[in-house]
């Protein structure tokens, strides 16, 4: 609970009076309601609440000021926020400490008035503890400053599944204080859902973790200054693709949000990077396969142009995610545009490490498959033709593929460090989808390539290890390219290539 005991006791001023004045004007939503008063200091707003209200609780850390509303017509108790409260609340008040932290601040002082370094940590931390403590039906009232950065302050309510309003603001000659009334998203008022994080914010909608009836999912709900409805725009395209097995599982659909099953994962980038050659030409057919599924049905996915933040890939089953942009097509563009992402410089450069290959060739087969595409429509797809439809397209699309040995593969990779910079065998060998860091160091020993830098691979410890040429020539290599060596060792926070 860790309870204080500081003769300092916050007194009424300005930003108390807002809370009061808001009280007064809206009696009636505290009458017969449970009140809690978050750091109350001297009590204005339990008392004030205590007018209407005959189930009121004042908190505060600072136990002389707790002892000093002993007998008030409200309860009181010492609590470090909500540590030692256990029931809900149809309305919480907390004015916040919320100015940045001065160096030499009193701590007493700082107790009252300081929210944290940057002025909104213990917001944060009253927003964590919140939705355990607030009714469904209930609100709370934030009341804060200027001087703590308030787009954060937006931005932790939203991340922690609630909504706000401004209630009243009033400038000073330094500051603006913010009365906000925060309420709960609806998907936070589902008994069946228990809140665990905040994952994502995009430009449409806003991602949270969750459990619900005990499995693992996510909760996808529509930014409040989006007119277009993207939830139900996800659940419509989410309910099509789902019987051809594609998209997250769509679980549960309400009118502001829905709910989907969490998909664990790695971004396409960083798959190409960490898996071996035969993985990643198994995952690029399943890909094009769902990419030609979505073609046959008429369904364009959109950003498969640029699909990182769009397919998930769990081992080696990739799941495509965020249909909200969906629509249907007569002209439906998925697996060619995903070819020519393949094309792009920055995927080629990765696909070069562990494919022989050539990107014309792809650019070939996508306009071949462009032209002989037949859209059959989302209602007529069978995915037993589908089979048999795709094996062809399969078979075109690896015979351009040809993987390295994995010599070369080594000697891909080692060729793009670049000056300045180290790998080591481990590392190289992790890149490849390998554990077989010593097979590395056998390549790199019989490296025929002049222009690919044995030099720059290095020991997993930082120790810069043997050299052809022996290790006197390594080190001065490695100084000359700007890499400090100190007792034959590299810093590999600061030198270590990241591909």
């Amino acid at each position: 609970m860790n309870c204080k005991n500081y003769d300092y006791i916050y007194q009424p001023s300005d930003d108390s009076y807002m809370v009061k004045d808001y009280i007064l004007a809206h009696k009636n939503l505290f009458r017969k309601k449970a009140v809690l008063d978050l750091g109350t200091g001297s009590g204005i707003l339990a008392s004030t609440a205590s007018k209407f209200s005959d189930k009121v609780l004042a908190v505060d850390i600072n136990k002389k000021a707790v002892s000093k509303l002993k007998g008030r017509n409200f309860q009181v108790k010492c609590s470090d926020l909500f540590s030692n409260v256990k029931s809900k609340f149809d309305i919480i008040l907390f004015n916040a400490p919320y100015l940045p932290e001065q160096v030499g601040e009193p701590e007493e002082v700082a107790l009252s008035l300081s929210g944290g370094k940057h002025g909104y940590e213990i917001i944060e931390r009253f927003l964590s503890g919140l939705n355990s403590h607030l009714n469904d039906d209930g609100f709370s009232l934030l009341l804060f400053s200027s001087l703590t950065d308030k787009s954060k302050v937006d931005s932790l309510i939203l991340h922690f599944g609630f909504s706000f309003s401004l209630e009243s603001k009033k400038k000073f000659d330094f500051e603006t204080l913010f009365l906000y009334r925060i309420v709960k998203q609806d998907f936070l008022k589902n008994k069946r859902v228990e809140f665990l994080s905040f994952l994502a914010e995009g430009k449409r909608g806003m991602i949270y973790k969750v459990k619900f009836k005990g499995e693992d999912a996510v909760v996808k709900v529509k930014r409040p200054e989006i007119i277009n409805n993207v939830v139900s725009d996800e659940a419509f395209w989410l309910s099509k693709v789902n019987k051809f097995n594609i998209g997250p599982k769509l679980m549960l659909v309400r009118k502001s949000y829905l709910i989907m099953g969490f998909v664990r994962g790695v971004s396409f980038e960083e798959f190409l990077k960490k898996f071996s050659a035969e993985d990643i030409l198994l995952v690029l057919v399943k890909i094009l396969k769902q990419m030609f599924i979505l073609d046959s049905a008429g369904i364009v996915k959109e950003e498969m142009n640029h699909p990182q933040k769009h397919i998930l890939i769990n081992h080696k089953s990739p799941v495509l995610i965020d249909f909200e942009r969906a629509h249907f097509s007569k002209k439906p563009k998925n697996l060619t545009q995903f070819v020519q992402f393949l094309t792009s410089k920055r995927i080629v450069e990765l696909l070069s490490i562990k494919f022989y290959f050539n990107p014309s060739s792809l650019r070939e087969f996508a306009s071949n498959y462009k032209s002989s595409l037949v859209v059959e429509g989302v209602d007529r797809i069978n995915l037993k033709e589908i089979d048999k439809a795709f094996s062809s397209v399969e078979e075109s699309f690896k015979s351009l593929f040809k993987i390295k040995p994995f010599s070369e593969q080594v000697y891909s990779l080692t060729a793009l460090i670049p000056k300045g910079k180290v790998l080591t065998y481990g590392k190289i060998a992790e890149y490849l989808g390998s554990k077989a860091y010593r097979a590395v160091g056998t390549a790199l020993h019989n490296n025929p390539y002049r222009e690919v830098p044995c030099h720059r691979v290095v020991n997993s410890n930082g120790y810069v290890g043997g050299f052809a040429r022996g290790q006197k020539n390594k080190i001065k290599l490695l100084k000359s390219e700007g890499v400090e060596v100190v007792s034959k060792k590299i810093n590999l926070e600061k030198f270590l290539f990241k591909l």
